[in-house]
């Protein structure tokens, strides 16, 4: 229905007090206007009441006009705030409508498999939730496990449908000997190279890529090491035991770090779960407290056959140098170079070290290495 226009309820009103109407009877007609033209139409009426004779025509008619301009000016900012106010609402529909998609989208997803067209939006809300959790490292590390877990169960349905769909799933790996090496309850199936390896990650948090087999079993395409992103805060210790934001972390002479770990320092560590209530930190980036990194003091090792293999797997350690290996050096093969005996050029090269002793033993500096994987 068509509203009527404000200026056109103003000019019946004005000629219907002209034509000495009550005031009263005139709002009245105004209807939804009648708060708005009061002021006008008494103004109006004022002027009516006093001495027409001492008026001059053409001063009513710019009042009128006056009148009629003011009522434009009204109705414009009337009209413009209803527009803000209908695009508003406008625009609160439409988002409403886009957040109950994708609500409605994610329930449906959470219960999409592997192969299916939701799946990838199941995970993409996964990798949401673990990046708002980045700041809590406890928090992280529960939906961690719980999407874990949802990975074993997706795989687990999977082997009851009988469908052949690539996986990948993670959890402790457990049996050998005479049992079967399962991994979150699954039974895996192993050639003899993967069963090697298996022996040495048994009782390890592992991930598994694979594919479900008719007989319920998930042949295993690769094995490796799950690597966990651990910041935080060294808090209190227990011998090689650290707490970094509420995680006990064990820190051990393999730990590649740039200086001792103290209390208070912000640190990111690489670590992997060899048991259920244990961490191991293969390397530790230490923060000095205010947000900057400190440098990194780590010495190349040197290429020699001093190097050896790390029980840790996928990991390789390397002896730092000592102090006395930096004295005493041959010259490189293809130089003619000789030096008097005893004196090394890289001592004038290279800065002293304030806090390396001579009877500094070194360090040992673990370099963590691709997680180990085994294609059949």
């Amino acid at each position: 229905m068509k509203q009527p226009d404000v200026n056109l309820v103003l000019n019946e009103a004005l000629s219907k007090l002209q034509a000495g109407e009550p005031m009263d009877q005139v709002l009245a007609e105004c209807g939804e206007f009648s708060a708005e033209l009061a002021p006008l139409l008494e103004t109006a009426r004022w002027l009516r009441q006093s001495d027409q004779r001492t008026v001059p025509r053409a001063a009513v008619a710019r009042s009128r006009a006056c009148f009629l301009r003011a009522a434009d000016a009204r109705a414009i900012r009337t009209s413009a705030s209803f527009q803000r106010l209908h695009l508003a609402l406008n625009l609160a529909v439409i988002l409403a409508i886009v957040a109950g998609a994708v609500f409605f989208t994610g329930l449906r997803s959470a219960s999409a498999l592997p192969g299916q067209t939701l799946y990838p939006m199941k995970l993409a809300l996964e990798q949401a939730q673990l990046a708002f959790a980045s700041s809590d490292p406890a928090g992280k590390l529960l939906l961690e496990e719980t999407f874990d877990q949802r990975r074993v169960d997706e795989a687990v349905r999977l082997v009851e449908l009988g469908s052949g769909q690539p996986v990948n799933f993670a959890g402790f790996l457990s049996g050998g000997g005479d049992q079967p090496w399962v991994v979150g309850g699954i039974p895996l199936q192993l050639d003899a190279e993967q069963r090697g390896v298996a022996q040495k990650l048994a009782g390890s948090y592992i991930e598994v890529h694979g594919q479900v087999q008719s007989d319920g079993q998930v042949q295993v395409n690769a094995l490796q090491l799950r690597f966990f992103d651990l910041r935080g805060v060294l808090a209190d210790h227990e011998g090689e035991r650290w707490a970094v934001s509420g995680i006990w972390v064990s820190i051990t002479d393999q730990t590649q770090v740039d200086r001792p770990p103290a209390a208070g320092q912000k640190v990111r560590i690489t670590a992997i779960r060899p048991s259920v209530d244990d961490f191991l930190a293969l390397s530790m980036r230490l923060n000095d407290g205010r947000g900057g990194k400190l440098p990194d003091r780590t010495l190349p090792a040197p290429s020699s056959e001093s190097e050896r293999q790390e029980k840790t797997p996928g990991a390789k350690i390397s002896p730092g140098p000592t102090r006395g290996d930096e004295s005493g050096g041959n010259p490189e093969p293809g130089t003619n170079e000789t030096r008097p005996s005893g004196e090394d050029p890289r001592e004038k090269t290279r800065p002293p070290d304030s806090t390396a002793t001579p009877d500094d033993p070194g360090q040992l500096f673990l370099t963590p290495m691709p997680s180990p994987m085994l294609e059949p």
